[in-house]
């Protein structure tokens, strides 16, 4: 079998080429499961009510139900989720979403450290309000509208703070 051989191409031209080959694909229009013809790969849509944030690599779920951070944590752990760790902006973004006052964020405070629930590590540079944080509580909450954060109590009792709260899940490869 003979290959042919192109030798008339410039650089340029090779790499549209291989950009436009690496983006085709063919997929069947079923809703709800899509099959790559080239690649045998399947693509599943979201979980129901979670949606991506412009281009971030997660989806999110808002939930209306006033509850404490450690309840919030629980019930996003309870779907296979976890609390909303972000940046101010996508905070801003979501309080913004459905006129949220406040809500949990997945950062609380060991020792004097404040620590992502998502992987255990430390986070630096944390976007706290005026004043913040205030070593008396150990979890972190946005403080109103600005997507800044506040430190918050993380169970019931004094200065007890019931709020709305985001969940997220990281968007797999294959999801639509």
């Amino acid at each position: 079998m003979r290959v042919p051989v192109c030798t008339s191409i410039s650089l340029q031209q090779l790499g549209q080429l291989i950009a436009a080959a690496s983006t085709t694909k063919n997929f069947t229009h079923d809703p709800l499961v899509n099959r790559s013809s080239d690649q045998n790969e399947t693509y599943k849509p979201l979980p129901e009510s979670y949606a991506r944030y412009l281009n971030s690599n997660v989806a999110y779920k808002n939930y209306q139900t006033l509850v404490v951070w450690t309840e919030a944590k629980k019930l996003c752990e309870k779907e296979g989720a976890r609390l909303v760790v972000a940046d101010q902006e996508t905070y801003t973004y979501l309080i913004n979403l459905d006129k949220i006052s406040r809500l949990h964020v997945g950062i609380h405070r060991i020792g004097d450290e404040w620590i992502s629930i998502h992987d255990g590590s430390v986070v630096n540079n944390v976007p706290w309000a005026i004043g913040q944080p205030d070593m008396r509580f150990g979890c972190v909450g946005t403080q109103t509208w600005t997507g800044l954060l506040e430190t918050i109590p993380c169970d019931k009792g004094k200065d007890v703070r019931y709020q709305h709260y985001f969940c997220e899940i990281p968007i797999p490869k294959n999801i639509l």
